[in-house]
């Protein structure tokens, strides 16, 4: 991969992030860039093509980071917050037409995400609640999958901004409601005193 591409992909990324996707057109990044359109289309075809190349990147940097936190913590309940929390710290830095944009004209794009939290989301809240179950944090007395759906559903809305009167609340703090909702629900009597002792403190 060239060194201009990556250049292009985030200067891009940065200006999305910043201003909304729809905002930025491709005349702006050029101009951002010092360089012709014409350089920036040898190396993405059309903008539809650079988000979706922008989002790849984003959400496999996003799943490294979980893995390098997967099974490296002190438990299962530390794993799930810290994961979380640094999620809503990122989507806390992202302009909030940026959802929008990507729903309504990048459609490709919008289908990314709906795979990361099938394929990865999903599969890391399973194998999660299998470690708390081990570790006596979690109860053994629901259904993991439902659970995980349940989950996965519910960080989704968050993400896409469909809760109702979510619109005026910080992100950070709907994901820390949601997860400690979450836990609390799933944790045993032993898991609700790590809880309570150590996550809440540490918010």
């Amino acid at each position: 991969m060239s060194e201009k591409k990556i250049e292009i992909a985030l200067k891009a990324g940065e200006m999305f992030m910043k201003y909304g996707i729809k905002s930025v057109s491709m005349d702006d990044l050029a101009r951002e860039l010092s360089v012709s359109k014409k350089t920036i289309y040898a190396h993405f075809s059309d903008k539809n093509v650079l988000v979706e190349f922008i989002l790849t990147a984003h959400l496999t940097e996003i799943q490294m980071e979980c893995e390098s936190i997967f099974g490296k913590r002190e438990n299962a309940i530390q794993e799930l917050f810290e994961v979380i929390n640094n999620a809503a710290q990122q989507m806390n830095s992202i302009h909030p037409s940026v959802i929008f944009d990507l729903q309504k004209y990048h459609p490709g794009a919008w289908k990314l995400i709906d795979l990361h939290e099938t394929e990865f989301v999903l599969p890391f809240i399973l194998v999660n609640i299998k470690r708390g179950r081990k570790e006596n944090l979690y109860r053994n007395d629901f259904d993991a999958g439902v659970v995980s759906q349940i989950y996965v559903t519910v960080n989704d809305s968050i993400f896409k901004r469909t809760i109702k009167g979510s619109d005026e609340t910080p992100l950070v703090q709907i994901f820390h409601e949601s997860l400690m909702f979450i836990l609390f629900g799933m944790a045993t009597p032993e898991g609700k005193r790590y809880i309570r002792k150590n996550i809440k403190n540490e918010q």
